[in-house]
């Protein structure tokens, strides 16, 4: 998004990308998108047709996605709509363009990640045996880094439906170097006086785009605060600095709008007679007020809207930082992070259910989908809630997105790039405006004579006594 500005003059309106004018600069970062996108996608087939070409027209939207591509330096955002010949897909931003086959392949390409990510973890939810092996040859705190444990092929990692194992017998892992700079800490800075802000966690979207529980940002007065400080990758159980890439400063927060979720609201929606719809929108946008400075090899996640519900046994992966650890005991500011599987549904839910164990602190954390070959690594929802059951089934749940909160990041997306292009262009307009020069006092620099430096003068002695002189 650091790049938007680069593409000005759209407006969205009824949830659609308008291209109302293309600049000099504008028309030369169409292209060169399209040619990046067409060369990843060369020598390749392709499962989607061109929109543009179809029989007919469009008939539905399959799902809608967005992801920040470092080769194009910018959040993309498109839609997939079926045709009858088959899918297509349409870019709404940076700008709104049917693309060719080729080039949505090339964008599918370039969404995946490194192929030695998935390398990086093993199982963390071990069968009590291996978590008795490890313990007893445990020196360390919890927090630090234990050597990965293999499993047996026919073990799976969790029982099915599945459940999660009890929390005795989790084991934190840790986070690989091409994810762990995502997942943040959320920390209120400046707040009404008297408002109760809460600390939560985040998952970096783009180097200036994140989000978070839309209760971390909304205080229990109704009031959000006027900023928020982020810590991308904050200490992790082997790394001692707390701020190993910095920290960002957030002005500008953005509530989903939806499920009593807004500014105007006097409170948070009520947990329990708005339980459904509060978990199902409980989630914020913030945009950065200057972009995180991160490594440049990360594997940035896809954020999905409208696509089908995870099937349960989806291995997934949560990264926050709680205020305990599952077993009651982790480093001051340090990430949990522990694999689970998609859980079963009770019913048509509006939110997503995973066999995940959270605490409290671990709100708006990422949940990711782990990716397989050929897969990208997937956003599929963020930690909001924990259910218990009879003390040993403990269960996260967490918003689903859908076409409605896809138009509304568009919104966004718009909005900020408009404020940065007007930012720009003043300090373009006053770095071109002439300034007047210095003026300098000639005069000599005033003398005076003290007390000093008249007995000096009686006695012989040159000396120079003077106010706002040089030496001599």
């Amino acid at each position: 998004m650091h790049s938007v500005p680069r593409i000005l003059g759209r407006l969205i309106g009824s949830g659609v990308v308008a291209l109302l004018c293309l600049s000099a600069p504008a028309q030369a970062a169409r292209a060169d998108l399209l040619a990046l996108l067409d060369a990843a996608g060369a020598g390749t087939g392709s499962q989607y047709v061109n929109c543009s070409a179809a029989a007919s027209a469009p008939k539905s939207v399959l799902e809608s996605a967005v992801q920040y591509l470092p080769g194009a330096q910018d959040m993309l955002a498109w839609r997939v709509l079926q045709t009858s010949r088959g899918p297509c897909l349409r870019l709404d931003w940076p700008l709104q363009i049917d693309l060719s086959p080729q080039q949505a392949q090339g964008l599918q390409r370039l969404g995946l990640p490194p192929a030695e990510l998935a390398e990086y973890l093993r199982a963390s939810a071990y069968p009590s045996a291996d978590v008795r092996a490890v313990r007893e040859r445990e020196r360390d705190p919890l927090w630090q880094t234990r050597p990965p444990i293999r499993l047996a092929a026919d073990r799976p990692s969790l029982p099915w439906c599945p459940v999660t194992l009890p929390s005795r017998e989790l084991l934190p892992t840790a986070l690989p170097d091409p994810v762990a700079p995502l997942a943040l800490r959320v920390r209120p800075h400046r707040c009404n006086p008297g408002s109760r802000p809460t600390a939560g966690s985040g998952v970096l979207l783009s180097p200036d785009l994140a989000m978070t529980a839309a209760h971390v940002v909304l205080t229990s007065e109704g009031v959000v605060c006027d900023r928020y400080r982020l810590v991308p990758g904050g200490r992790r159980y082997s790394d001692p600095p707390a701020a190993p890439f910095g920290t960002a400063m957030v002005s500008r927060a953005f509530l989903s709008e939806r499920g009593g979720w807004h500014r105007e609201a006097e409170a948070p929606p009520d947990l329990n007679e708005r339980f459904d719809e509060r978990t199902a929108h409980d989630f914020a946008f913030l945009v950065l007020d200057q972009s995180a400075d991160l490594p440049s090899d990360l594997a940035w996640p896809r954020l999905r809207f409208g696509a089908p519900r995870s099937a349960p046994g989806l291995r997934v992966l949560r990264a926050g930082y709680g205020v305990i650890g599952p077993a009651g005991r982790i480093a001051p500011g340090a990430a949990v992070n522990l694999f689970g599987q998609s859980a079963c549904t009770r019913g048509a839910e509006p939110f997503q259910r995973f066999a995940l164990w959270m605490s409290a602190g671990a709100s708006g954390g990422p949940i990711w989908r782990w990716p397989a070959a050929g897969q990208p690594l997937e956003l599929l929802s963020l930690a909001v809630r924990m259910e218990t059951f009879k003390d040993e089934q403990h269960e996260t749940l967490g918003p689903s997105f859908d076409q409605t909160d896809y138009r509304r990041l568009l919104e966004l997306l718009a909005q900020t790039a408009r404020e940065r292009a007007t930012q720009r262009a003043t300090v373009e307009r006053e770095l071109q405006q002439p300034t007047a020069s210095p003026i300098r006092n000639e005069a000599p620099a005033e003398r005076r004579e003290t007390a000093r430096s008249k007995i000096y003068k009686r006695q012989g002695w040159r000396v120079k006594d003077c106010l706002r002189c040089g030496e001599g």
